[in-house]
């Protein structure tokens, strides 16, 4: 902003178009579901946590509020939803073995001391 003429020679409605027509072409090149938006509104801290979290497949999120539940608000027949691993929904042999982030598959899920683990195939598990 300390470049003579700046103010002139910027403008945010073009800087709008441009940045648009990138993600348009972004998506078209690799597919909507690849290419993230992330807004920029709020502290440099909340931004950075937006990216980190689209970003990083073991960045750690914190549960919804309408998932955490105290054991006095469980009914005995009620089931009660058992949080992922620290590896998420990828399978942690694949990773230690090959070094691969790959999903796990439902059919291949296990519970192990109140954490769920997801991996890639029979053998994995």
């Amino acid at each position: 902003m300390k470049r003579p003429g700046f103010e002139e020679q910027y403008s945010l409605e073009n800087e709008n178009t441009i940045f648009g027509t990138a993600v348009g072409v972004l998506k078209e090149q690799y597919g909507e579901e690849n290419v993230k938006e992330i807004s920029i509104n709020g502290s440099i801290h909340e931004v950075f946590n937006r990216i980190r979290t689209q970003l990083d497949p073991f960045f750690i999120k914190f549960d919804d509020d309408n998932m955490v539940r105290a054991a006095a608000d469980v009914n005995e027949e009620e089931e009660i939803p058992i949080s992922m691993s620290e590896y998420g929904p990828f399978c942690p042999i694949t990773f230690r073995d090959e070094g691969w982030l790959l999903i796990g598959k439902k059919d291949f899920e296990a519970q192990v001391r109140q954490k769920r683990y997801s991996f890639f195939g029979e053998k994995e598990m």
